[in-house]
C-alpha cells in the first residue's frame, strides 16, 4: 500500500507539471487543458482500479470502475473486469447487463460467454443460459465442467417441480455474511462477518466487510444476540467455519495464513487459508490451535469435515494436481498421524469448485459444487460410494438449492434436520443461515420387484429360486419365493445386473437389468419372470474371468458326449450366458474356449437327475484364465520309482491330462520341467531330473500325438526348491515331496 501511495504521488506531480506547461501554451484552450488532464487522471484511476482487481479487492475496484464508467472512460477490457468483480461479490443484477453488452461485441471471448451463461442461470434465466453455454462449448468442447451443465434447463425444471424441504431463515442473521452453523452442546457455532465493536476495524478487501469471526447462540434462540466464541481462538483475520468430532472434544478451524499479526501471501500475492486443530481438555478448556501438516503457504486448505468415526478428514483445496479450481480431498488418521491428502477423484471433483464437504451419520458425503449440473451458483450435492469403488452424485433438490449459492450443509444425526447457508434473495444480508427439515429424502437405492408365473397358464409359481447377479466382481444374491410368488432386491443405480428365475420342471429364464435404461416408477423397477414348463434336461450358466470373476463375453461352449459326439456348439451371449438342452441318463463334457484364454473343460451328467435345467455355475466354477507368457502350471501326482525315470501307470494318468491340455490349446508351446529334492548329489539330481523330463515328453508326444516342437524337456535338479529344504536342512518327507514335482511353463502362444 505504501508503494502504491508513492506511485500515485509521483503521477500527480507529473500531472501538475503537465498542467502548468499546458497553461503556458497560448494555443491551448482551457477546455483542451481540462480534457488532457481528465484523460491523464482517468488513466491513473484505471491503473489503480485494475491493480485492486488483480489483488481481489473487488469492492474498491468496483468503486473506481463505476466512476470511470460514469465518465464514459471504460473500454471493453475494463468493462469485463467490472462485470467479473460484480460476479465475484455476487451482484448478478449488475453483472448481467455488462456481459450482455460484451457478448454482443466483436471482441467477445469464450470466457465472456461462460460468465454470461452462469450469470443468467444465477438470475433464473435457464433457457437463455443454455444458449450461451452452447456458444461457449462450441469454442471449448473439452471443458468437462461446462459439459456437465449442458442442456440444464429441462433438468432444472424437473428439480424445481418437487419440493423436498421446509426451510426457514434463522433469527440471528446479520446484514453481512453468516454461514457454517454446527451444534455445540446446546449452542450453535457459526462464522459471521457482522460488524463488531472492536476499537480497531479490519476488513476483507474482497467485499470491504469485516473478517469472519466465530459466534455462538442458543440453538433455539428467537431474539438472543450471538456472542463471540472464545476470544483465545480468535485472530484479526478470517476465523471459521469449524468442524467438531462427535464427542465435541476436537475442533478443526479454517483460518487465514498469517504470522506475527501480518498476513502471509504466496507468489501471486494471495493470502491462503489453512486448517488448524485444537483439543478440549478434561476441564472443558480448549488448547492452542496448531496447523495440520498438509497446509501450505502456496495454496489454500479449508472447510474441514470429520467422518463420524473420526478417522477421515475431508477438506477443500486448490493444491496443484487437482481437477478444477478447488477440489475435495481426504486424509486418514492412524496411530502414526495423518496420511498424505488424496483427491476424491473425478466422480466428485470437476473443473469448477467443489467445497464445504460434510459427512453425515449415514456415511454419505455432502458437498457444494458449481461444476456438477445444478440449479444455479453453488448447489448442495450428496454422494454415495458404491460397491464398484465409484461415487454416485445426486443434486439435493429444491428448495434447499436455488439459483443462488447454497453451501455449508450440516445434517443432524436424526437425518431429517440441519442447517445450510445461501445468498438467495429475500435474506437479511449477504450469506444467510437457514434451518431445514427434509420432507422427501434423496434416495440412492432402487427397488427391483417381480413375480414368478407359468407363461402358458399365467398361474403364480411358488417355490421358485430367483438369483440376482451384478455384472462385476461380486457375490450373487439369491431368494426363494417359498409359498409366495414374488421377490424383491435393492439395486445400485450405476450398476447392471442379470436376474434368473428357476424352478423344478421349468426352463430357467434370464434377463439383463440395466436401471439406466428401464422404466422406473416411484423408485421401483417391475420385472415379471415367466417360466415355461418342460419335460426335459439341460444346463445354463455363464463364464467368468479368473480371479476377478467378471463375465467374459463371447466364449465358445462345446458340449460333447463321452463318445465325442458334439451336441452343442454355441457362443455365450453377454450377460445371459448360454443354455443347452441335454438328454437323460447321459454323461457329457463341456469345453469352454476363447482366443487368448486357456481352454477349460468340465464333466456333467444327467444320470439320476429329474427333468430340469441346472445352473452349471452352482456345480462347478466356470472361470477361465488369460494365457500368460511364462505362466507355470504344476502337474500333481507325478511319481517315479527311486532313481528311475520310466513312466508309471499312475503318472501316465496325469500326463494324459497334459496331452488334453495341449490338445485343447493348440496355439501354445510349453517347457516340461522336472525337479528333485536336495537329497543326493546335485549332479546326480540334475541328470535324473533331465531323464525324467525327457521320458515325460516322449510319452506326451507318442501317446497324445502332440508335435515335438510344441514341448521341450528341461531338468532342473534341486536348483529351484519351493521351500527351505536345501542341503543340511532337516525336513520332513512331506516337505521334500513338495520339491519333487513336475510342471509345465508356457513359453510362447
Amino acid at each position: 500500500m505504501l508503494n502504491l501511495k508513492k506511485t500515485l504521488v509521483k503521477r500527480f506531480r507529473y500531472l501538475y507539471i503537465l498542467l502548468a506547461l499546458l497553461m503556458m501554451t497560448p494555443s491551448v484552450s482551457s477546455a483542451q487543458v481540462k480534457a488532457t488532464l481528465d484523460t491523464a487522471l482517468f488513466k491513473v484511476k484505471a491503473r489503480k482500479a485494475t491493480s485492486l482487481f488483480e489483488k481481489t479487492a473487488y469492492a474498491k475496484a468496483i468503486q473506481l470502475y463505476e466512476e470511470l464508467s460514469t465518465a464514459g472512460y471504460l473500454p471493453d477490457s475494463l468493462q469485463r473486469n467490472l462485470g467479473i468483480a460484480y460476479y465475484k461479490i455476487v451482484d448478478m443484477g449488475k453483472a448481467e447487463p455488462i456481459f450482455k453488452k460484451l457478448v454482443a461485441t466483436p471482441s467477445a471471448t469464450a470466457p465472456d460467454y461462460y460468465y454470461y451463461s452462469k450469470i443468467l442461470k444465477f438470475n433464473g434465466k435457464y433457457d437463455e443460459a443454455d444458449v450461451w453455454l452452447d456458444k461457449y462449448l462450441a469454442l471449448n468442447a473439452t471443458d468437462q465442467s461446462a459439459q456437465n451443465q449442458k442442456a440444464s434447463a429441462p433438468y432444472i425444471k424437473q428439480l424445481l417441480e418437487k419440493e423436498r424441504y421446509l426451510i426457514a431463515e434463522v433469527p440471528f442473521n446479520s446484514i453481512n455474511s453468516d454461514f457454517g452453523a454446527v451444534p455445540y452442546g446446546d449452542q450453535l457455532i457459526f462464522a459471521s462477518a457482522r460488524p463488531n465493536q472492536d476499537l480497531i476495524k479490519y476488513e476483507d478487501s474482497w467485499k470491504q466487510t469485516p473478517y469472519f469471526a466465530l459466534y455462538t447462540v442458543p440453538q433455539n434462540a428467537d431474539t438472543t444476540l450471538p456472542t463471540h466464541f472464545m476470544w483465545k481462538l480468535s485472530t484479526i483475520y478470517h476465523d471459521g467455519p469449524v468442524c467438531l468430532n462427535q464427542e465435541q472434544t476436537e475442533m478443526f478451524v479454517t483460518r487465514n495464513n498469517y504470522r506475527y499479526l501480518l498476513p502471509r501471501k504466496d507468489k501471486e500475492g494471495v493470502n491462503n487459508l489453512k486448517i488448524h486443530y485444537t483439543k478440549r481438555s478434561t476441564d472443558g478448556s480448549w488448547g492452542t490451535l496448531v496447523e495440520l501438516p498438509f497446509n501450505s503457504d502456496s495454496y489454500s486448505c479449508g472447510h474441514a469435515a470429520l467422518s463420524p468415526d473420526g478417522k477421515t478428514l475431508y477438506f477443500s483445496s486448490n493444491m496443484p494436481g487437482g481437477y478444477g479450481v478447488t477440489d475435495i480431498y481426504a486424509i486418514t488418521r492412524s496411530d502414526s498421524g495423518w496420511s498424505a491428502p488424496h483427491n476424491l477423484g473425478s466422480d466428485i471433483n470437476t473443473e469448477g469448485d467443489e467445497m464445504f464437504p460434510f459427512v453425515g451419520a449415514n456415511g454419505l458425503l455432502y458437498f457444494s459444487s458449481n461444476g456438477h449440473k445444478g440449479i444455479g451458483g453453488l448447489d448442495v450435492f450428496v454422494a454415495r460410494l458404491g460397491k464398484n469403488g465409484h461415487y454416485t452424485v445426486k443434486n439435493m433438490g429444491y428448495p434447499l438449492n436455488g439459483n443462488a449459492d447454497d453451501f455449508s450443509f450440516y445434517l443432524r444425526p436424526d437425518e431429517k434436520t440441519g442447517y445450510f447457508a445461501s445468498n438467495r434473495q429475500g435474506g437479511k444480508g449477504d450469506d444467510d443461515i437457514y434451518a431445514f427439515t427434509i420432507t422427501d429424502a434423496i434416495s440412492f437405492a432402487l427397488e427391483l420387484q417381480g413375480t414368478t408365473a407359468d407363461i402358458d397358464t399365467k398361474d403364480w409359481l411358488t417355490q421358485a429360486t430367483v438369483t440376482l447377479k451384478a455384472n462385476n466382481p461380486s457375490e450373487a444374491e439369491k431368494v426363494e419365493t417359498g409359498d409366495n410368488h414374488s421377490f424383491r432386491f435393492e439395486l445400485e443405480p450405476e450398476m447392471t445386473y442379470t436376474i434368473t428365475a428357476a424352478r423344478q420342471g421349468y426352463t430357467p429364464v434370464s434377463i439383463p437389468v440395466n436401471p439406466s435404461t428401464m422404466p422406473i416408477v416411484s423408485g421401483v423397477i417391475s420385472v415379471p419372470m415367466e417360466l415355461r414348463k418342460v419335460d426335459e434336461w439341460g444346463v445354463y450358466g455363464n463364464v467368468y474371468l479368473k480371479p476377478s470373476m467378471e463375465i467374459v463375453p463371447e466364449v465358445k461352449v462345446r458340449i460333447e458326449k463321452m463318445d465325442k459326439t458334439v451336441i452343442g456348439d454355441i457362443t455365450t451371449e453377454g450377460e445371459i450366458g448360454f443354455r443347452q438342452r441335454l438328454e437323460p441318463e447321459t454323461n457329457y463334457v463341456l469345453v469352454f474356449e476363447k482366443k487368448g484364454f486357456l481352454t477349460k473343460r468340465v464333466d456333467y451328467s444327467t444320470k439320476g437327475r429329474r427333468p430340469s435345467y441346472i445352473n452349471i455355475n452352482e456345480i462347478v466354477e466356470i472361470a477361465i484364465e488369460k494365457v500368460e507368457l511364462n505362466k507355470t502350471i504344476e502337474i500333481p501326482n507325478i511319481y517315479y520309482d527311486l532313481g528311475k525315470w520310466n513312466i508309471r501307470p499312475d503318472a501316465a494318468i496325469e500326463l494324459d491330462k497334459v496331452v488334453q491340455f495341449l490338445t485343447d490349446n493348440p496355439d501354445i508351446k510349453v517347457e516340461l520341467a522336472s525337479h528333485t529334492d536336495s537329497r543326493g548329489s546335485s549332479q546326480a539330481n540334475q541328470t535324473l531330473s533331465q531323464k525324467r523330463a525327457v521320458s515325460a515328453v516322449e510319452y506326451i508326444v507318442k501317446k497324445g500325438g502332440i508335435s515335438a516342437d510344441r514341448i521341450t524337456a528341461k531338468g532342473y535338479g534341486e536348483s529351484k526348491l519351493k521351500n527351505q529344504c536345501a542341503d543340511g536342512v532337516k525336513c520332513s518327507e512331506l516337505e521334500h515331496q513338495q520339491n519333487r514335482r513336475t510342471d509345465i511353463r508356457i513359453v510362447s502362444f
